[in-house]
């Protein structure tokens, strides 16, 4: 993923329509979102690309540390660690989703 990738934004959110299923669930307690955010922030060393971005948490996957993320732009899978400590990149790692579509092709491989 390139820095190219993430200024460059969609017209809008797939996420925002999405339904999303097994084993992601959609983040409804601010709480819960909020501690993935703040996980995610500690994560990101300032050499990361996604370092700097304001990253909201909208789902989760229920089984593993995986976490659809959007900065109003971009929407991504990132894989938190749970270090709760800065990671060297490419960690966390990280998916740039752009449509609904590339995301159930992506959940094919997991």
């Amino acid at each position: 993923m390139t820095n190219d990738k993430l200024s460059s934004g969609a017209a809008a959110l797939w996420t925002d329509w999405f339904v999303f299923g097994e084993p992601f669930e959609r983040l409804t307690d601010a709480t819960a979102a909020a501690a993935l955010e703040d996980e995610l922030k500690r994560e990101l060393a300032p050499e990361h690309p996604f370092h700097g971005h304001d990253w909201t948490a909208v789902a989760r996957a229920c089984d593993q540390d995986e976490v659809i993320v959007h900065d109003g732009q971009v929407v991504a899978l990132v894989h938190l660690t749970w270090s709760r400590k800065r990671e060297d990149p490419p960690s966390p790692t990280t998916s740039v989703i752009s449509s609904a579509e590339e995301f159930r092709e992506l959940l094919k491989y997991r």
